[in-house]
């Protein structure tokens, strides 16, 4: 019996790399059938050299993180708890501020802003620098809601810059993306009142009044800087509006790495080249629930597996909006890359990279 079992085993495992090999290969065909991209700026942090960005007039900067950076999927679970057992919910709320505030220390700065990146890049560059924190959430609502917030809390802040430098890692590019639209685009902005319920909620202030906020906000330079941001949302086209996209990946390879990069292979970002259209999570509330379905028709098919795998399978990485730079950050994935960077997706927000990735950042938005 015991030899039958070593023996299953021993099949199984041959089945799933023959597998993984052909799926590979397969892969790889379909690469060599698509021109490498060595036209794209490329640099190995961290830098060698001193880019001599120059003097920079007085901007006002504002960190954006992304998906799952803050306790989202927790606090939905322990929303749908509260309204049937709304003691267990209490506990479960403290619970989940503990499990958060460990992965917080275990994580450190990888795929999180801190505190402390705020505070360096005001010692580094003397700029007006602040967090902006949304709720995480994976999904259309969560996003745009964001973008309500963030135009809000620039309008309040009374930025007297005048430019603001806005950096989105991950989805936070995403949201920022609908903030171009909801500025500069009124046929969005129509759309949105067709969708969005009319009053205020829990998590938006209502449109009327981001409306208003946005209009305020028109006359801004409005420098867009992705990290690691999937080409999914369209940004609004605007003389006020510059976008810079850094994605991690190998040189002259900037197409989406198999799933066995996971285990092994080339560096890059995995995560960016898969939160594409389809990739969302489907929300516990029903109502924004409905609500998704709605933006589904206003911004891409947000949670379909299907739509998801035939994205995949275009192997897009870069967006059409903005220049796009490939950065390749040193050190080894150690045996799962996913253990010390996040599947290459958290390295951009490390403060071991910062002094150099401004630099980057601004040479080129100079040009």
């Amino acid at each position: 019996m015991l030899i039958l079992l070593v023996f299953s085993a021993l099949i199984s495992v041959l089945l799933f790399f023959l597998y993984t090999m052909a799926s590979y290969w397969r892969y790889k065909l379909q690469i060599k059938k698509l021109p490498l991209r060595d036209d794209l700026p490329f640099y190995f942090l961290p830098l060698k050299e001193n880019l001599n960005s120059g003097q920079r007039a007085p901007a006002k900067v504002y960190l954006i993180h992304g998906t799952f950076a803050v306790s989202a999927p927790l606090k939905d679970w322990v929303r749908v708890i509260e309204k049937r057992i709304p003691k267990l919910a209490t506990f479960l709320f403290h619970l989940s501020k503990i499990i958060i505030d460990i992965i917080y220390s275990r994580a450190s700065d990888v795929g999180i802003f801190l505190d402390d990146y705020a505070e360096k890049l005001k010692y580094h560059y003397n700029l007006n620098c602040s967090l902006f924190y949304w709720s995480g959430h994976n999904d259309h609502y969560a996003r745009l809601t964001a973008a309500f917030k963030l135009i809000d809390q620039i309008k309040k802040d009374n930025v007297s810059e005048k430019e603001i430098i806005l950096v989105g890692h991950s989805h936070g590019g995403s949201i920022l993306a609908i903030c171009t639209q909801i500025i500069y685009n009124a046929n969005f902005l129509q759309q949105l009142e067709k969708t969005l319920p009319t009053n205020s909620t829990e998590f938006h202030p209502g449109l009327n009044e981001t409306k208003k906020n946005a209009l305020e906000l028109k006359n801004k330079k409005w420098s867009i800087i992705t990290l690691g941001m999937a080409p999914r949302y369209h940004f609004y086209p605007h003389s006020n509006i510059s976008i810079l996209n850094l994605i991690h990946s190998p040189k002259a390879f900037a197409y989406s790495r198999h799933w066995p990069s996971l285990f092994y292979g080339p560096k890059g970002d995995l995560i960016q080249q898969w939160a594409l259209s389809g990739s969302d999570t489907k929300s516990l509330d029903f109502k924004i629930r409905n609500i998704n379905k709605k933006l589904d028709l206003i911004l891409d098919q947000g949670c379909n597996l299907f739509t998801w795998g035939h994205e995949i399978k275009k192997l897009k990485r870069i967006s059409p909006y903005g220049k796009t730079i490939l950065l390749e950050f040193d050190g080894g994935y150690s045996i799962v890359n996913a253990v010390k960077s996040i599947m290459g997706h958290g390295q951009y927000t490390q403060l071991k990279y910062l002094p150099d990735l401004w630099q980057i950042i601004f040479k080129h938005l100079e040009q």
